[in-house]
């Protein structure tokens, strides 16, 4: 168990199409992706009252599902987004596999006939990158594998707010089609277990399924 001087202040889970908040217990059942950002735009006048799909159709599943759940992390925490977020993917099953698919492409295609034009500047965080942009976050945006040694990303959670100037922080997790996102801020103090992932502190903090 170890002690973090930041709380979490919303969250939510995003098993294949199906969306639930931790906090206010939103639900947000679709079809596809598009249906989705319908549903969620929907609900533009709750939180956050400013965020951009223009460019919901240039990703694929994973990387628009993203974009939805940050914004639906937003809405569960009831703030709008603050452009001093930093954002951190954790695992290899977000963004390692898009890189992959971005390094293929390019490879097979070119720099001018592919996506090789958005090669540089993509390749390490494409999904969660995706996710700031349409929140207009500007703040540091990586992933880390470290094999799900959870406490390694509760430590780099820390290391953020003691960076001058971050705000918020916000962590995503993709899983066998299972995506949770989390908003922390500082703060507190929040106790966690050295085995305890974002899907077992949704169910400890706030009960959520």
């Amino acid at each position: 168990m170890s002690a973090y001087p930041w709380h979490i202040i919303g969250g939510v889970t995003a098993d294949g199409l199906s969306f639930r908040t931790w906090r206010r217990g939103l639900v947000y059942t679709a079809e596809d992706t598009q249906d989705a950002k319908a549903k969620v735009s929907a609900g533009a006048d709750d939180f956050p009252h400013a965020y951009g799909l223009d460019n919901f159709r240039r990703g694929d599943a994973k990387v628009r599902t993203y974009i939805l759940a940050a914004v639906l992390a937003h809405r569960d925490a009831e703030a709008d987004a603050v452009r001093e977020t930093a954002v951190i993917d954790f695992g290899r099953q977000g963004c390692h596999e898009q890189n992959l698919n971005y390094f293929n492409d390019y490879r097979e295609h070119g720099r001018h006939l592919g996506r090789g034009h958005l090669f540089v500047g993509t390749l390490p965080t494409t999904p969660p990158c995706e996710a700031a942009i349409s929140l207009k976050l500007t703040g540091p945006c990586f992933y880390m594998d470290a094999f799900d040694r959870w406490h390694v990303l509760w430590d780099e959670v820390t290391n953020f707010f003691e960076m001058p100037g971050i705000r918020r922080v916000m962590v995503c997790r993709y899983e066998s089609d299972r995506l949770t996102v989390l908003l922390a801020e500082p703060g507190g103090t929040l106790e966690i277990p050295d085995d305890s992932g974002p899907e077992s502190l949704a169910r400890r903090i706030f009960r959520a399924e």
